[in-house]
Order: structure tokens, then C-alpha cells, then sequence
């Protein structure tokens, strides 16, 4: 199972597939370190992270994600300016 995008609440990490949210305790850093393909997945704000093939639109404060806008930060920009996505 893959997920569109993971936002982080304190030690909570909410998980959004397509079809049902899930909600678990463990902060995101813990699944940053253990997924199992690092490069699926990008750091866009210190409380969001998201599957790289599910962006379908990038701006300069922010990604489209399954219609819904997820913000970016700065420090993250460097990182998102680098990808390349094919919508």
C-alpha cells in the first residue's frame, strides 16, 4: 500500500491513501527512516511528506496532492526545485 501523503501531528502521524485516512502514533521521522524506497517520498514541510508520483501540480508555497493543496516550506524548496514532475 502507498500513500498519497503523511502529515505529522506531534508524535501522530496521519497516513492518506486514496480511499481511508489512518492515524497512528509514531512521530514521521520514523517513517522516513524506515521506507522501504526513500525516493518515493519528499519532505515538503516539517509536518508533511509526499508520494513524488502523486503530485500533480507544484508552486512555489505549494503542491497539489489528489486535489488538495498541501503547503511547502522554504527550507524544503531546494529539495522540490530539483524534481521533475509529470503530471
Amino acid at each position: 500500500m502507498f500513500f498519497l501523503y503523511l502529515k505529522s501531528s506531534r508524535n501522530f502521524m496521519e497516513l492518506v491513501p486514496e480511499n481511508k485516512n489512518y492515524i497512528i502514533r509514531t512521530p514521521i521521522i520514523s517513517f522516513i527512516k524506515n521506507t522501504p524506497d526513500p525516493l518515493e517520498y519528499v519532505g515538503i514541510h516539517r509536518s508533511y511528506v509526499v508520494h513524488i508520483d502523486k503530485v500533480t501540480a507544484k508552486h512555489n508555497r505549494e503542491v497539489i496532492v489528489n486535489k488538495k493543496k498541501l503547503p511547502v516550506n522554504s527550507l524544503y524548496q531546494e529539495e522540490l526545485d530539483r524534481l521533475i514532475f509529470q503530471p
